[in-house]
């Protein structure tokens, strides 16, 4: 029987690889798709890629979503608990509201990317991984860049400099729990 701290080290895993991998083979079906230049909400906003984007967003909402119920009953950790729930909503909300429905996506996108920053840096400063509190740095530089709006054309660029590092912090968070 696996453990439930396993568990949950598989939901973070497969939800993270599920959406690292979704959006890279979305984006290349995208005819002209930019990572630089554009958003990963344009992916679920284009005819030919939408429903396969927002199909993807929400399945690592559904499966992160697993795995954080149980990481909540395991580690009594409240506020990483509830920022990571709030990452979910956020990529959940773009996946029902696409770009083209105007102000709630931008909350929804706000919410995902500023939540998955203060993950990383509340567990990073909480654990002292100093690799994890430099991504949050990176994240949170790219957020501010992108929602003030200072630099134009490198769009896709600042998206994945937030979200990615997330990423990567999913896959070795629940590396650490599988091998615990």
């Amino acid at each position: 029987m696996i453990s439930k701290k396993r568990q949950t080290g598989y939901f973070f895993i497969i939800s993270a690889l599920i959406l690292f991998f979704g959006i890279y083979y979305i984006s290349l079906s995208y005819p002209g798709y930019n990572q630089i230049t554009n958003t990963l909400s344009d992916l679920g906003n284009n005819i030919a890629t939408a429903n396969t984007f927002n199909t993807f967003a929400l399945a690592f909402s559904i499966i992160f979503i697993l795995g954080l119920i149980y990481y909540r009953k395991q580690i009594s950790n409240r506020s990483i608990t509830i920022l990571s729930f709030l990452t979910a909503d956020g990529l959940a909300g773009i996946a029902l509201y696409p770009l083209d429905t105007g102000g709630i996506h931008s909350v929804f996108a706000l919410l995902g990317f500023a939540s998955s920053v203060l993950v990383m840096y509340t567990y990073g400063r909480r654990h002292r991984h100093n690799i994890i509190v430099s991504f949050s740095y990176i994240g949170a530089v790219a957020l501010l860049v992108f929602f003030l709006g200072i630099t134009t054309g490198i769009n896709g660029l600042l998206e994945r400099l937030i979200f990615y590092p997330y990423i990567i912090f999913l896959i070795l968070f629940g590396y650490k729990l599988v091998k615990e």
